[in-house]
């Protein structure tokens, strides 16, 4: 029987090659674009499951409101885990890392990378995999360094690094007591070796370094003795941060909480700026996911226009086997085998698909994406299973629909010619170009939301600036000053500017501030350099710059000898405004900053300048009030302006200074144009996935429509001719064929605007700046969708209009 049923279907095959060709391309294209998002979404789901216990560890992170906005922060201050450990039973362990890029030096060989600076309870949390050495011992010596493999490989070469010494920042030795694997990609870790956390804290010399509630520079993290537990306590930390900053907080009128994040779900559900690596997006799984699915979908319906469509020509089929005693599932087996074997013939050339474009997709993902489907069994049966599915989901209709054939009625000739199910077929491409049109309209409005933030005015010149890290490097900070005057010299190099933070970063750093007769307010701040207004060509709107020639606009704290000093300041509009002043009004005005915790050390600053409100981070976030300050100390990056057409010579000379005077120090930059695109990475993705998957929608529904067309075509053959031979011209055919498909897109697309509306306004909401959503997008959306159906439909119009009537009244 089953021999029989494979033969039926390869000759109903290959006597209609055009639509088995249409049906096993489209489902191919559908096929492949849901194992690529397989794939994708089995990666991003494998991420930390390398760790035992990833379902019941947590990370504790925080978040505030406050008059600066909405800050948050992948991190806690280093007082949280001692505290939160003591007052939950339900914590078994708690650990702490810090980041630090580290001098690493052996010999005459240095290094720069991150380094974890941890508690040694983060080897019992986490199971890392150890090479060389023993979780159990890596930081019983407060000197003491865990390596990764090729950080011990860059270090040592072939030696074994085990208890050898490495220069930390070229003044501490730190003792090698392990080594461990490098990190996975699929890990929210960043690959980094770890040091024991006491020995930054006897460098850093702070006594309260370890107990700081408030410093958000450590990643806390906190194992639980049950999944359950998590949320439990979680819920109970409002109270502690209360009991414990309550006051403190009031005082500044600040509203902070915190949440506990399964380590499991971090990467896909905590996206916060200050993460070791870039996050994924769970929505941008759901969105590939979606597509793919809608892709499949296109494709099946493609099949099930096609098969409902050829009725009448399987008829009389159905009608001789009813009549030789086949019974009704019989013949619904038979055309599901056909579907089957149309979807594993599919699934084969899927699979030749996938192997050509994993490669770029891997790339355009930016995941290590594999396809290792002879060796990995599960993967293959999946792949047999996704055949199988979809065989039977596509074939299902046509199915059920051709065996309710009566017997009796065929054999009479009593089956109406392709018109059975006209309006179900109908509604089937009104379907697909409904998902063609949402997806052409989202490409156009996610580009033009690319080019508005590529292209908005910041309000500073951003072009050929690159932006130096490392500038507070214990070797490099000496003799920066060294640095900037070596930059005066170098042809090509415009300016040099240094500052806490540059633009394109994140404003995380704030104060309390308030001025006479106000409560205090919390507000972001940047220590920038006397020049960096000038320099950055930031539009002064009143007062003055800073200037070396006023002693008080070196922005100075007090010290456990003074409990007040007086500073100068330059604010922003945003900032003006926060206080209730205009411009002119807020020169000579004065804030008081709270300059410990305690509320009796204070800064008396006079606003000397207020500067035009300019983009700091990205469009995403709204104008930010800020507070400018000249404090050398705190400036951790420089900003070089390259003003020549030989950037990579220039590059050079800025490189050759740096290696001259900090040999030891790698030279690590950017440019600020790229470190701006970079905020905008995930949104460029999906505009590049919108506008593929738009590309592969389109042609998999254009098969579809091309096979309908030529059926269509085909049997309207004598009605053509006889049109012809009453005198219809090649033009009034061609228009009679294609008005019937362009009214269904129409119809198609009139569902597609307020779905397109309802997505991209919801997607446009990521954005504090964003383009207005324009009917005339939606317009173009549709006249587009309508000119490739059109396109698609006039080749098989034009091939009826111009057959001789006398061929067409011979048809049949």
């Amino acid at each position: 029987m089953l021999s029989n049923y494979l033969k039926i279907a390869l000759r109903s095959l290959m006597a209609h090659r055009l639509y088995s060709t249409i049906n096993i391309l489209g489902l191919a294209i559908g096929l492949a674009s849901c194992i690529l998002m397989f794939l994708f979404v089995k990666y991003e789901l494998s991420y930390d499951t390398q760790f035992e216990k990833s379902d019941r560890v947590a990370r504790m992170q925080m978040h505030q409101i406050s008059s600066a906005g909405n800050d948050e922060w992948p991190r806690t201050g280093a007082g949280w885990k001692e505290l939160v450990k003591s007052n939950y039973p339900e914590v078994i362990e708690g650990a702490r890392i810090t980041l630090f890029r580290t001098q690493l030096k052996v010999g005459e060989t240095s290094i720069s990378e991150q380094v974890g600076y941890a508690d040694k309870e983060i080897f019992k949390i986490f199971n890392f995999e150890f090479v060389a050495g023993s979780a159990d011992t890596a930081f019983n010596d407060i000197r003491s360094t865990v390596l990764t493999e090729s950080t011990a490989r860059n270090l040592f070469g072939d030696e074994n690094p085990i208890g050898q010494s490495v220069s930390f920042f070229q003044t501490f030795d730190m003792k090698v007591t392990g080594v461990i694997k490098d990190f996975p990609e699929n890990s929210h870790f960043t690959n980094m070796s770890f040091a024991n956390l006491l020995a930054a804290a006897e460098y850093v010399g702070d006594p309260n370094y370890l107990t700081n509630m408030t410093n958000m520079n450590f990643y806390t993290y906190f194992e639980f003795a049950d999944s359950a537990n998590i949320e439990k306590v979680e819920a109970q930390l409002s109270d502690l941060i209360d009991k414990n900053l309550g006051a403190m907080l009031k005082q500044v009128n600040v509203k902070l909480w915190s949440s506990l994040v399964p380590v499991s779900d971090i990467h896909l559900h905590s996206r916060m700026a200050g993460d070791y690596k870039a996050p994924g997006d769970i929505n941008q799984v759901y969105l590939f996911t979606a597509i793919a699915l809608l892709m499949l979908a296109i494709a099946c319906i493609n099949f099930m226009n096609l098969a409902t469509a050829r009725a009448s020509q399987r008829a009389k089929e159905v009608g001789v086997r009813k009549a030789i005693g086949v019974n009704r599932s019989q013949i619904i087996v038979q055309f599901l085998s056909e579907s089957i074997i149309i979807c594993g013939i599919a699934l084969l050339i899927a699979v030749a698909f996938v192997e050509v474009s994993l490669p770029v997709f891997a790339e355009f993902v930016n995941r290590e994406l594999e396809f290792n489907y002879l060796a990995n069994p599960q993967l293959l049966v999946s792949l047999i299973g996704l055949a199988i599915l979809v065989g039977v989901l596509a074939g299902s209709y046509p199915a059920f629909y051709l065996s309710a054939f009566s017997a009796a009625k065929v054999l009479k000739g009593d089956v109406t010619r392709g018109k059975q199910g006209t309006r179900f077929r109908q509604s089937l491409v009104i379907f697909q170009f409904c998902i063609a049109s949402v997806l052409i309209i989202s490409t156009m409005i996610t580009y033009q939301q690319m080019q508005f933030t590529k292209n908005m005015k910041l309000g500073f010149d951003k072009s050929q600036v690159m932006i130096v890290n490392s500038v507070r490097n214990p070797t490099v900070a000496p003799r920066y000053e060294s640095f900037v005057k070596e930059m005066g010299d170098v042809d090509g190099v415009q300016w040099i500017s240094s500052a806490r933070r540059m633009p394109s970063g994140r404003l995380t750093n704030n104060m309390a501030v308030r001025k006479s007769g106000q409560e205090n307010v919390i507000m972001p701040y940047n220590a920038v350099d006397f020049d960096f207004f000038k320099n950055f060509g930031v539009e002064l709107v009143a007062g003055r710059h800073f200037s070396k020639e006023f002693a008080q606009d070196t922005f100075s704290f007090p010290d456990e000898n003074t409990d007040e000093t007086y500073s100068n300041v330059i604010i922003n509009q945003q900032a003006a405004k926060k206080f209730g002043w205009d411009a002119e009004a807020a020169i000579g005005k004065t804030l008081e900053f709270q300059a410990n915790s305690e509320g009796n050390k204070k800064v008396i600053a006079t606003v000397v300048g207020v500067v035009k409100d300019y983009h700091f981070e990205s469009a995403r976030e709204l104008l930010k009030p800020i507070i400018h300050m000249v404090s050398p100390s705190q400036n951790y990056e420089a900003a070089i302006k390259i003003d020549t057409q030989d950037i990579a010579g220039t590059i050079s000379k800025i490189e050759s200074v740096w290696r001259e005077l900090f040999p030891d120090v790698d030279f690590r930059y950017q440019f600020m144009d790229d470190s701006f695109a970079a905020l905008y990475a995930d949104e460029e993705r999906i505009a590049d996935a919108y506008t593929v998957f738009s590309v592969l929608a389109i042609i998999i529904a254009c098969l579809g429509l091309f096979g309908l067309a030529a059926f269509t075509t085909e049997r309207r053959t004598k009605e053509i001719g006889v049109r012809k031979v009453l005198g219809a011209s090649g033009f009034s055919i061609i228009m009679l064929l294609s008005t019937e498909f362009s009214k269904l897109v129409i119809v198609a697309s009139i569902f597609a605007w307020p779905l397109s509306w309802l997505i991209m306004n919801e997607w446009l909401q990521n954005f504090a700046f964003r383009v207005e959503l324009s009917v005339l997008v939606f317009i173009f959306g549709t006249i587009l969708a309508l000119a490739i159906a059109w396109i698609t439909v006039v080749g098989q119009a034009s091939k009826a209009a111009l057959t001789r009537p006398v061929n067409a009244l011979r048809y049949e």
